[in-house]
């Protein structure tokens, strides 16, 4: 597993390459390493498959969880996942703050 830190200590990004580690074992991993209540609320899923393999994103309140994913007969491949924190330290940035935040030039006064 390898682990990239942000400026003041807090973990930025989680990775478990392919090849180390079966389904079970990158879960049980991830489960120890960033436990639910660290991740908050659940919001969201996404599954994207080309062929025998794809991907899962999961979206949690404080971090967004990548798996590979693989067709059930091939289940003990060993996937890779990755854990990006939700953090403004670690470089992230939330569209949503952009959104709430009007446009120069498009802030009108009233009469």
């Amino acid at each position: 597993m390898t682990v990239r830190f942000g400026s003041r200590g807090q973990a930025c990004q989680i990775e478990i390459p392919p090849g180390v580690a079966n389904t079970d074992e990158v879960h049980r991993i991830l489960e120890k390493a960033v436990p639910l209540v660290a991740r908050g609320k659940k919001w969201n899923q996404f599954l994207a498959f080309m062929g025998l393999a794809g991907f899962s994103n999961t979206y949690y309140e404080n971090v967004i969880f990548t798996e590979d994913v693989f067709a059930s007969w091939s289940r003990e491949k060993n996937p890779g996942a990755t854990v990006v924190f939700k953090d403004k330290d670690c470089g992230w940035k939330d569209t949503q703050d952009e959104l709430d935040r009007p446009a120069r030039g498009n802030v009108t006064q009233g009469k």
